[in-house]
């Protein structure tokens, strides 16, 4: 599931709360990127009470930039949110 299918997947209270998930995400992301360069390092997300993305950075920073994008945050939370759903 990409973050495109996002609204389809919005129709269920999974998709609900993470709609509201990723308002808040921009919020903090907004917040958190000082440099306004459109990614968050890990000291900007750790400064920046983003507290998931700093767990997972590793893993959002796919390509090992050391930044990332709110949309490389947004999909990896979809991401987890349907894996999330398919456990029983």
């Amino acid at each position: 599931m990409t973050f495109t299918s996002l609204p389809a997947f919005a129709q269920n209270g999974a998709g609900s709360a993470l709609n509201r998930a990723t308002k808040a995400l921009h919020q903090k992301f907004i917040r958190a990127d000082t440099d306004k360069d459109g990614y968050v390092t890990l000291a900007e997300a750790e400064k920046g009470d983003m507290p998931t993305t700093v767990k997972y950075f590793s893993e959002i920073d796919a390509t090992h930039r050391g930044k990332v994008s709110e949309e490389e945050i947004k999909r990896f939370m979809v991401q987890r949110a349907a894996e999330h759903a398919k456990t029983p």
